[in-house]
């Protein structure tokens, strides 16, 4: 197309949503057969699409879902409810000014935010819930612990620091988005900065949250049996402790580290019968065998 045309190629193909609906199209249109890779190609869009939109939707329902217990009743009528929702907020997109929004959310929603998550996940799921519990987790799941070596690795030295380092250089490298010659105003960007906020607010808010739940809690039966821990300690390591319903989804999975906190006995004797004690069909089968 370059050569075609005889402009630079950084004139010709642009990155964003141009890239995709003018510059792949014009080089399909060249091709031999260009109909023919037209079609594979935008029907290779629409299923990327849909396919990640399974994933988008698929986090957000199961966080509905996990929070208040008393929908999952209702998963179907739950689904279709988000898929109708954001259908309409998806609609100003799809306007004549949709694609000066798109860029917008393009720029902020989807790129400070994201690698700000990413690394507090990996501080928190490798330093703070601890990398031997998250193994032991994936091992109570799959039946072994994986590869150690590597997940240490990415999990608690190079996802923290390329993350953060990602994180930072976007932040210096930063500009106000442009569409074409259109400069967005001070309050689009101020928007724009409003929408990073909005999907990190909830980190922090949570954390006093808990803080302060943990700091009213005055009974020291709550607390780890440590008599010397000044009670601002006692606070933080009750509220970084997970919940008392933190397990297996299934009751008869919950034995041993996952027990439940609440019934001992009653966790006791699922880790018998997973382990084959105090059950009756061994319990049997020696009878048989002290009659012999």
């Amino acid at each position: 197309m370059s050569f075609k045309t005889g402009l630079p190629i950084e004139q010709v193909a642009k990155g964003g949503p141009g890239l995709a609906f003018i510059a792949y199209p014009q080089a399909l249109s060249i091709m031999p057969g260009g109909p023919f890779w037209a079609v594979i190609f935008f029907f290779m869009l629409l299923t990327l699409g849909l396919d990640s939109q399974f994933a988008f939707a698929d986090v957000i329902i199961s966080g509905l879902l996990d929070t208040f217990k008393q929908l999952r009743r209702h998963k179907v009528f739950v689904t279709i409810s988000y898929c109708i929702v954001c259908f309409f907020l998806a609609l100003p997109i799809c306007a004549p000014g949709g694609i000066y929004l798109f860029t917008l959310m393009n720029e902020y929603a989807s790129n400070l935010s994201v690698f700000a998550c990413a690394f507090i996940e990996f501080i928190l799921i490798a330093y703070i819930y601890g990398f031997n519990n998250f193994m032991e987790d994936i091992r109570m799941m799959l039946g072994k612990r994986p590869l150690e070596p590597v997940w240490f690795f990415t999990w608690c030295i190079s996802g923290p620091i390329m993350t953060i380092i990602i994180f930072f250089s976007s932040v210096i490298r930063f500009r106000t988005p442009t569409e074409g010659n259109y400069e967005y105003p001070a309050y689009a960007n101020a928007l724009g900065w409003l929408m990073v906020c909005s999907s990190l607010i909830f980190i922090p808010s949570i954390m006093i949250y808990e803080l302060i739940k943990a700091w009213k809690i005055t009974d020291s039966s709550h607390y780890p049996v440590i008599d010397n821990m000044p009670h601002y300690l006692r606070m933080l390591v009750y509220a970084s402790k997970p919940d008392i319903e933190w397990g297996p989804a299934k009751i008869e999975n919950r034995y041993g580290r996952y027990g439940s906190k609440t019934d001992q006995s009653t966790s006791q004797y699922q880790s018998d019968i997973k382990h084959g004690n105090n059950n009756s069909a061994f319990e049997l089968d020696n009878t048989f065998h002290l009659e012999l």
